[in-house]
């Protein structure tokens, strides 16, 4: 934040915002972690910098990234101040810990060294596919950022954590920004003169989710047994985030789903299917195999990630490691064979 710029720290609960005004530091609560548009619009229209406070559970990580990538869109200052691993504001103001809250709210890193790290966590930076992957974990955040010199500072500042050279992110970015996806998807033809480009066309887990959007009620099955990490399409994954904020705030009309999407392309599609007869035939059933082949595909590539690391950890001679990988390997196996199992007997 901007200096003298006045701030408040956003936490998850009410009695983290008990704790912390207890100790002087202005604080509000998401009330759970489905930080949305309208509480980056309320912190904007303050005029107020956020200090973003969640849990350290993987849960309160995701919403942290939900969190910047909302703020991000409504040029709201943000900063992260993470909590050590199973303690929240409240648990630390509770134990006389109340120094180590103000040294941490004192010293946040910034949005961007957050998000790159986080990209990058996990990653094996030394091949061209670790690389790739934590960009396009990087990409929904600098896809949101309106301003040319944010984008821009935050692409010279992963650079050099990708074990990239600036020009060659740029020119990534801008690829991925045309919609073309891959580098296969160059070789499309080109629109005509003054025609616009075709819209990308929808996979099965952006189609999954757009029939959940027609068929609201399925929504709980879907959230029963994906998180927004288990979809790799940026589209999907923004839609998932929509529909999941609807649900915890219990609003089920169209009107606040469509208020919740930032992506003119993707509101105008989901706008498209509500009004269509699309996806009111065998919902569930449709609903239903799309889990199994989402949740099928992410953990196969859960499993990729895991076997590289044992690869890695072999070569290092990190047994111990290996043998927790090894053991992460046979729990995704067998949550693969169950989904098999699923499909057989249906």
């Amino acid at each position: 934040a901007a200096a003298g710029e006045p701030r408040v720290v956003v936490v998850e609960g009410y009695t983290d915002v008990i704790a912390l005004t207890g100790l002087g530091v202005p604080a509000v609560a998401t009330l759970g972690t489905a930080f949305g548009p309208a509480h980056a619009r309320l912190l904007k229209r303050y005029r107020l910098a956020a200090v973003v406070m969640f849990d350290a559970d993987d849960a309160g990580q995701r919403a942290v990234l939900r969190a910047l990538r909302e703020l991000a869109r409504q040029e709201v200052p943000a900063t992260v101040a993470p909590l050590p691993a199973g303690r929240d504001p409240a648990d630390l103001a509770a134990a006389g810990a109340a120094s180590e809250l103000q040294r941490m709210l004192q010293s946040p890193i910034t949005a961007s060294r957050y998000l790159i790290g986080a990209a990058c966590a996990g990653k094996d930076l030394s091949t061209a596919e670790g690389k790739e992957q934590a960009f396009r974990d990087l990409y929904p955040y600098l896809s949101g950022v309106d301003s040319e010199i944010t984008r821009e500072a935050v692409l010279q500042e992963a650079a050099p954590r990708l074990r990239l050279d600036y020009d060659t992110l740029r020119a990534e970015f801008r690829r991925l920004a045309a919609g073309r996806g891959s580098a296969r998807s160059r070789t499309a033809a080109a629109p005509a003169a003054g025609q616009a480009p075709a819209p990308e066309p929808a996979g099965p887990e952006l189609l999954l989710l757009l029939a959940v959007a027609v068929n609201r009620e399925l929504f709980a099955a879907v959230r029963a047994r994906l998180e927004v990490d288990d979809f790799a399409d940026a589209r999907a994954r923004d839609l998932y985030i929509a529909l999941e904020d609807c649900y915890r705030n219990t609003q089920n009309d169209a009107e606040n789903l469509l208020l919740r999407l930032e992506s003119p392309a993707l509101r105008a599609l989901v706008a498209q299917k509500l009004g269509s007869d699309e996806f009111t035939v065998n919902a569930e059933a449709y609903v239903n195999e799309g889990i199994r082949h989402v949740k099928s595909h992410a953990l196969r590539r859960k499993r990729d990630r895991v076997e590289e690391q044992v690869r890695r950890a072999e070569h290092a001679g990190e047994s111990r490691q290996v043998a927790e990988l090894l053991a992460d390997k046979i729990y995704l196996d067998s949550e693969l064979s169950k989904l098999r199992g699923e499909a057989v007997s249906r």
